[in-house]
């Protein structure tokens, strides 16, 4: 029986591959708008996590860093899709170390839910899927689907690349990968559609293209 707080285990520290977080608290992924229409982290954004991690949280979660800035997420998208983004991702990520806590970004690739339609690009997804705007998306071809997880793993080595050692694979509420695990959304008759097994292909795909690029040691949250 817990007698005093500072005894719970959720202020006990936590390991997960080489990193090593001061306690189990974080911060969970949450949209601020404060976000940049080039893909870069302000410094107001930034301001809100460095302030969460000097609060004492274990760690904090940037979300829906996009892999691809061609499929919007928001009107402001925090992107890692080219090199040309790393060195600001790296002081980010410094920042909020040096506050004391760990960086975890979260990776998306929109899918059905991208508000590209009002750049007049039609949005993807496993199948004709319509987003929470009207806008109807086309189904993913193979060689696409191929492309979208080379592009996760490529994000994942830039986010090594910017001295961090964990990422989140976003994979619920209406995006490309809740998408393909859901057979509510999932009408595909390939490899990619019909089973749980087949579904849950594409995000497998994934995880195992991040340990290509990042190594088998890189803790990934899904």
């Amino acid at each position: 029986m817990i007698t005093d707080m500072k005894d719970a285990k959720i202020f006990s520290p936590l390991q997960l591959g080489r990193t090593t977080l001061k306690n189990r608290i974080a911060m969970a992924p949450m949209s601020m708008h404060y976000e940049a229409t080039n893909g870069t982290v302000p410094k107001q954004l930034a301001d809100i996590f460095v302030r969460r991690a000097e609060g004492g949280a274990g760690y904090v979660v940037i979300d829906a860093v996009t892999v691809d800035h061609k499929y919007w997420y928001i009107g402001k998208t925090t992107a890692l899709d080219k090199d040309s983004l790393v060195p600001q991702f790296a002081a980010f990520a410094k920042r909020v170390s040096d506050a004391g806590s760990t960086l975890f970004p979260q990776l998306i690739h929109p899918g059905p839910e991208s508000i590209c339609a009002l750049k007049g690009i039609t949005p993807l997804g496993p199948s004709v899927n319509t987003n929470a705007n009207g806008a109807v998306s086309r189904p993913i071809t193979i060689d696409e689907i191929h492309k979208v997880v080379k592009q996760y793993g490529q994000a994942a080595r830039r986010c090594k690349d910017a001295g961090i050692d964990i990422i989140e694979i976003h994979a619920g509420i209406g995006y490309m990968v809740m998408r393909f695990l859901s057979k509510y959304s999932n009408h595909r008759t390939d490899e990619y559609g019909g089973s749980a097994e087949n579904r849950a292909r594409f995000l497998c795909e994934i995880i195992d293209e991040i340990h290509k690029t990042c190594g088998d040691d890189m803790p990934i949250l899904v």
